[in-house]
Order: C-alpha cells, then sequence, then structure tokens
C-alpha cells in the first residue's frame, strides 16, 4: 500500500478540505473525533483507506493532510468545528497576514515566509508513512493564497521530492470575478502546468448552477458548494480508497485521462445530483445516469461537450451497480454519436465498478443514492473555460490595471505576458487535437 498525502491551500482548498475529510469518515465509519470503532487493532493496517488516514498508538485515524492558510480565520474554524479533534492541530497551518487576492504576495513576499514550515510538516509526514506515492492538492486558481503560495508549494515540492505524482483539485473562478481574480488564475496555471499531472477543475459557476436548479437551494453558500464537490471528489477517489480494477493508483488517473504532459485537465460529471426534498433514497436507471453524464447540466465545468472531441474515457460507478445494464447503456450513448472521439484514438472508455454503498452527509441538500456514476472524459471542450478565464485577463492586461501591486510584492512585469503566451499555447494545442491532429509526445 502506498500513501497519499493531501496539501489543502488557501481559504477555498481548506473549506474543500473539512468536507471532504467530514464526507470520508463518513464512509469509513470514523467518529469525529478520530475513533473507528469497527477496527480492533492499533497501528495501521492493510485498509485500502489507510493510504488516506495514519493511526496513532492511541489508536486515532488522522488525514494524512496538511492544511495551510496564510491568515487564521478558517484554520481556527476547522480547529473548532466538529471534526476539530480528528486532525493533529500541527498539521493546521495558520500565517497572520493574508495573501490580499493577490498571487504576487501569495507566491514572492508573505507566502516565502510560511514555505519552511509547510514543507517541514510535509518532510515529517512522508517520513511516518512507509511508502508516499503522491499527492493531492486542493486550492482555488482565483484567491491569493490558492494561487500564488498553492504554486510556489507545488514547485518545492518538486524540488524536494522528485517526480512522485500529483494531483491537483483546482476551483476555477466564476464569470462575476474579482478584479484580479483572471490575473491570479492565469499566473496560477501557467506556473503549475509542467509540475502536475492531472488536474480536476470545479467551475463555481457550474456547481452554483446545480446546487440552484438541480438541488432547489435557492441562495447557494460556499458550504453548499464545498459539500457537493466533496461528494464528487469522495466519487473519484473510490478506487483509490475501496477494492477495485480502476485508476487504483494516482499514476493510473494520469496515464489514463492525461492525453500527455501538460494537456491533463478531464472533464468531470456526476450523476445523480437529485434533491433530498425529492425523497429520502433513489435508485436512478443505468440509461438515466449516463444520459445524465454526458449532457452540461451534470457537468462540474460551464462547457459544451457536443462542441468538443474526446481522447479517452473513465466512469467510476458506485454502489448497487448492474455491470450488463451500465456496459449496455454506455454502448446505446456511444451509438447515438453523443461523444466524438478523434478519429486517432481508439474511443477508449474504461469502466470501474465499486459494490460499496455511496455514503451523503447529513446536512447536504442531497438524496441518499443507492448507485453513482461518475465520469472522468479528456475533451478538448474544456478550453472554453480557459478561454472565458483569458478574455478577462485580456481586458484587465490591456489597460495594465493592478499590475504595480503584483510588481510592489516582487513580481517582474513580464510574468503576466509569459503566462498569457503560455495558456494561448494551452488553448492551441487542444485545438490542435479538435481538429484531428495526433499530439507530438
Amino acid at each position: 500500500m502506498r500513501d497519499i498525502i493531501s496539501l489543502h491551500v488557501g481559504q477555498a482548498g481548506c473549506a474543500m478540505g473539512a468536507a471532504y475529510w467530514e464526507l470520508l469518515c463518513l464512509e469509513h465509519g470514523i467518529t469525529p473525533d478520530g475513533q473507528m470503532p469497527t477496527d480492533k487493532t492499533i497501528g495501521g493496517g492493510d485498509d485500502l483507506f489507510n493510504k488516506f488516514f495514519y493511526e496513532t498508538s492511541e489508536g486515532k485515524h488522522v488525514p494524512r493532510a496538511v492544511f495551510v492558510d496564510l491568515e487564521p480565520t478558517i484554520i481556527d474554524g476547522i480547529r473548532k468545528g466538529t471534526h476539530g479533534a480528528l486532525y493533529n492541530p500541527d498539521e493546521l497551518i495558520a500565517g497572520n497576514h493574508d495573501a490580499g487576492n493577490c498571487y504576487a504576495r501569495g507566491h514572492y513576499s508573505v507566502g516565502k515566509e510560511s514555505l519552511d514550515m509547510v514543507e517541514e510538516r510535509v518532510r515529517l509526514m512522508m517520513e511516518q508513512s512507509q511508502s508516499v506515492q503522491g499527492f493531492m492538492f486542493f486550492h482555488s486558481l482565483g484567491g491569493g493564497t490558492g494561487s500564488g503560495f498553492a504554486s510556489l508549494l507545488i514547485h518545492q515540492l518538486c524540488v524536494d521530492f522528485g517526480k512522485k505524482p500529483k494531483m491537483q483539485i483546482a476551483v476555477l473562478p466564476d464569470s462575476q470575478m474579482s478584479v484580479v481574480e483572471p490575473y491570479n488564475a492565469v499566473l496560477a496555471v501557467h506556473d503549475t502546468i509542467e509540475h502536475i499531472d492531472l488536474t480536476l477543475l470545479f467551475d463555481n459557476e457550474a456547481c452554483y448552477e446545480i446546487c440552484n436548479k438541480r438541488l432547489d437551494i435557492e441562495r447557494p453558500t460556499y458550504d453548499n458548494l464545498n459539500r457537493l464537490i466533496a461528494q464528487v471528489l469522495a466519487a473519484v477517489t473510490t478506487p483509490l480508497r475501496f477494492q477495485s480494477e480502476l485508476n487504483t493508483t494516482l499514476n493510473d488517473f494520469a496515464e489514463n485521462l492525461a492525453i500527455y504532459n501538460r494537456l491533463h485537465f478531464p472533464l468531470l460529471s456526476f450523476s445523480p445530483f437529485a434533491s433530498c426534498a425529492a425523497g429520502s433514497t433513489t435508485t436512478p436507471t443505468a440509461e438515466t445516469m449516463v444520459t445524465d453524464c454526458l449532457y452540461p447540466e451534470a457537468q462540474l465545468v460551464k462547457c459544451n461537450p457536443l462542441q468538443g472531441r474526446f481522447t479517452n474515457m473513465c466512469v467510476h460507478l458506485r454502489g448497487d451497480i448492474v455491470p450488463t445494464e451500465m456496459n449496455a447503456a454506455i454502448a446505446r450513448a456511444k451509438a447515438r454519436n453523443t461523444m466524438q472521439f478523434v478519429s486517432w484514438s481508439r474511443a477508449n472508455i474504461k469502466v470501474g465498478i465499486n459494490y460499496q454503498r455511496p455514503v451523503t452527509m447529513a446536512s447536504s441538500a442531497l438524496v441518499a443514492a443507492t448507485r453513482t456514476i461518475c465520469m472522468l472524459r479528456s475533451t478538448t471542450a474544456i478550453t472554453e473555460a480557459f478561454a472565458r478565464l483569458t478574455s478577462k485577463f485580456d481586458l484587465l492586461a490591456a489597460r495594465r490595471a493592478f499590475m504595480h501591486h503584483f510588481v510592489a510584492e516582487g513580481m517582474q512585469e513580464e510574468e503576466f505576458a509569459l503566462a498569457r503566451e503560455d495558456l494561448a499555447a494551452l488553448q492551441s494545442e487542444y485545438q490542435k487535437l479538435g481538429r484531428d491532429e495526433a499530439p507530438k509526445m
């Protein structure tokens, strides 16, 4: 068994992490103080969930996670929350000065003051593990800490720990993004793209619409969005935590979904998104779940999949699954041409099944489903998200608006142009795939 260390960075990354670990505790029968009544052994074991938790000599199960923010509010909230006793206090790290929603403060000035402390905590966590397979990073691309400090930390861990696989769970700012978020996001993507093996994007606007239109939440809060994201991430990481034959390691995820090193942004979708107001449980048909996942309403990033071309796809099925029904539903969807694959691809659809029933948090607006489906599709349609981002960036950069705030924190103004060129190159690479040109390795 090879362990996975999670890094939750910035306000969004820490809030996502709090909801995510709460759900994982429910799934594995771990109480809010880290106890596991069903586990009669002390000191670990071969259970797959131990990739994500380590066990103390007192029998407490602690997440293999480090939470860090450059100001103390969110970290203090986690310490005082219902699951505060779950975590190792030394792995909840807070600074005294926030990044002011500025990438440069998180990356060059304030962030550097916290880097050594976080780096040392990660090193200690690795030393107490027999074998670490890789890292998962949770952060926002729009915030100052989430963009600037997260990219600084990712770069430093690459220097320290070489080529261990890295999965990034990143939240895109929505169309109503604050003034400098386009700068932050473009700079962060540019700074991390060469160091990350796979990136799972969540679009704030898409998550908001799912909560509003499908879960019947009139005014979704960030807590609602974080619990939604946690539910999807639990589905994504199911094969890492339970017995499965697909995507059982971080390397598997990258090999199955990254087209090549830079084109590693699969499109996530999930079903069922059903409100708990509709009933206590739901058992959607195989046809309904597969069809639902292929339409924009079930996606975690806003884009039109019919305008893109696929290279490969992974399907995680969970719960009361009848394999023949699901395979037939996927085959019918493929026959309807709702999935346009590039000609040089083998139209490869990999399906993994886990019969462990999904769990839903009581405070979530989601209905308890007896089975779920999570699709991860490598598609050129994801460029729509980058196009929205760069369009906002260009409006700001044309006037050089607010650039002086970044320069004052030690950043060179030339970095804006380099980052923008890199995003343009990324979009161009995806567009070539859309024209059916095979990637050059």
